[in-house]
């Protein structure tokens, strides 16, 4: 049998073939391609064998397997079977059944290049950051969705989040002197919800925190655990203080005031009664009462202390009831005898004295003095308008 001409081809990329000569025998033993030029080393593929057709649709023969040599010029082709590298992706999660929307693996030809997933991972409460090559944060290569990487071995990617943050915020609808006040919780943190934030109501009562500035929404009492975790913006709720409006009814206070009112700082519960500031010359408080005229038909009266019960919105004009003030007007003999009784002399009230008159052996009564040794002021049945004990 004739030397035949046998030529390998790399199969790949343009490279040109590579001859060898077979001498004369009647068989041929095929090559390994590590027994060949550069050629036929292919960067991410491994040779698998010869095939007598470049796309492998031919006969197929193996390195090392002996063919019985029939023909010349006979061309064999390399065929090659890819080597790959693995991209895979780790939630980096302590709960990992909670991220959703992980990538699926890819796969890379050793030495390619590819794009890093676009899918972005979802987990309850963060935000998707970014994908490291480290599960610690600051080492290892950062990549975001997108971006090229080019994997040297079987490369695994490493989610990173950022924790979403929440906001209560406290407004105090309309009342009081602070402004509202925004907190800012992790997601997963409980939120304590305030009580009143020192607010003053001014005639208002803290009543609880509300969705609705209109106190129709969802209602939080005060110390409540909030955990839902999204932004709330809550409203103060008020009750209006009750109310009562004290009249002097002829009465002044020390600056001359003629009512007061007395803001009760908590409804629905029963608040006493105030006591009385006010002061009537010649006069007595005696108790309040719903009006301004004593033994009124249907009035209420109440006395200081008296322990009432106030609703919201409560509101009530009480007055000052009072009593003349009285004097005793006493009489003296003054060394006579069978004075008259003391009478009784109410403040505003002229007098008229009693016309009866003691009596003293050798002496004639002219009259009653205010001191013993006084002049006249009186006539026995004459009016007296000195307000005071006499």
């Amino acid at each position: 049998m004739a030397s035949a001409n046998v030529y390998f081809y790399p199969n790949y990329g343009g490279k040109s073939e590579v001859l060898y000569y077979a001498s004369d025998s009647s068989s041929y033993t095929f090559p390994s391609t590590s027994s060949m030029n550069s050629d036929f080393t292919r960067t991410g593929y491994s040779f698998s064998h010869w095939n007598t057709m470049p796309d492998g649709s031919g006969k197929t023969f193996y390195a090392g397997e002996t063919y019985d040599i029939t023909d010349t010029g006979l061309d064999f082709y390399a065929i090659w079977t890819p080597q790959y590298y693995s991209i895979h992706y780790m939630p980096n999660s302590q709960s990992a059944s909670d991220v959703q929307n992980l990538p699926t693996d890819q796969m890379v030809i050793q030495g390619n290049w590819t794009y890093v997933s676009d899918e972005v991972p979802t987990r309850p409460g963060y935000d998707f950051l970014y994908w490291r090559t480290s599960a610690i944060a600051g080492y290892g290569t950062r990549y975001d969705p997108g971006d090229v990487i080019t994997p040297t071995a079987n490369t695994i990617l490493h989610a990173f989040w950022q924790i979403k943050t929440y906001t209560v915020t406290y407004d105090p609808n309309g009342h009081g002197s602070s402004s509202a006040v925004t907190v800012t919780r992790d997601y997963g943190t409980d939120v304590t919800i305030r009580s009143t934030l020192g607010l003053d109501g001014d005639g208002y009562f803290f009543r609880d925190w509300n969705t609705s500035p209109g106190g129709d929404g969802i209602s939080y009492a005060p110390n409540s655990t909030y955990s839902r975790y999204q932004d709330l913006y809550l409203y103060a709720t008020w009750d209006k203080c009750p109310i009562i409006h004290y009249m002097g009814n002829g009465g002044l206070t020390s600056t001359d005031a003629a009512y007061r009112d007395v803001n009760y700082t908590y409804p629905n519960v029963e608040n006493a009664i105030s006591g009385n500031v006010f002061t009537y010359t010649g006069h007595h408080f005696k108790y309040w009462s719903t009006s301004p005229w004593n033994y009124a038909a249907g009035a209420q009266h109440y006395m200081p202390l008296q322990r009432v019960y106030m609703g919201a919105g409560y509101e009530q004009t009480l007055y000052a009831i009072w009593e003349p003030d009285t004097y005793t007007v006493t009489f003296n003999a003054n060394g006579g005898s069978n004075a008259p009784s003391a009478q009784i002399k109410t403040y505003g009230v002229p007098l008229q004295l009693t016309s009866g008159i003691p009596t003293r052996e050798g002496y004639v009564f002219k009259g009653w003095a205010t001191t013993s040794s006084g002049s006249v002021a009186y006539p026995a049945g004459g009016v007296s308008s000195i307000e005071g004990d006499q």
